[in-house]
């Protein structure tokens, strides 16, 4: 399967990756994988949203602003939910700490994801 993607760009693959989750799989000629990973990442990501977990940070500590960061990882949903009505969360609602649980684990299981297209490509490039 590596000599099919010899031809892509890994960079592309990678970029495609980071925006839109399961997209540099695709892009490498891994549609079914593809598809799967954007739609665990896509409602993981979603399901948080729901829960008002929220994408932004809530307070000015250190852990809030890096669960922010660990967020930024989701790529364009989390775009969308930033230029939307959803970045703010409601930590007070009864399932706000765990939405916003859920949004940063599928950001930082999407950047996870991201790096394990390199293994996708040849040795030698």
């Amino acid at each position: 399967m590596k000599s099919q993607v010899k031809r892509k760009s890994r960079i592309i693959a990678h970029l495609l990756g980071f925006l839109l989750p399961g997209a540099g799989h695709v892009y490498t000629g891994r549609k079914k994988q593809g598809c799967a990973i954007f739609l665990i990442i896509v409602g993981l990501f979603a399901a948080g949203i729901f829960m008002k977990g929220g994408v932004l940070p809530t307070s000015a500590d250190f852990l809030s602003f890096l669960c922010a960061a660990g967020r930024v990882g989701s790529g364009l949903p989390w775009l969308i939910a930033v230029l939307t009505d959803l970045k703010t969360g409601d930590m007070l609602a009864s399932f706000g700490e765990i939405g916003a649980s859920y949004t940063t684990i599928a950001g930082l299981l999407n950047l996870l994801v991201v790096l394990r297209i390199s293994d996708l490509f040849p040795e030698d490039e």
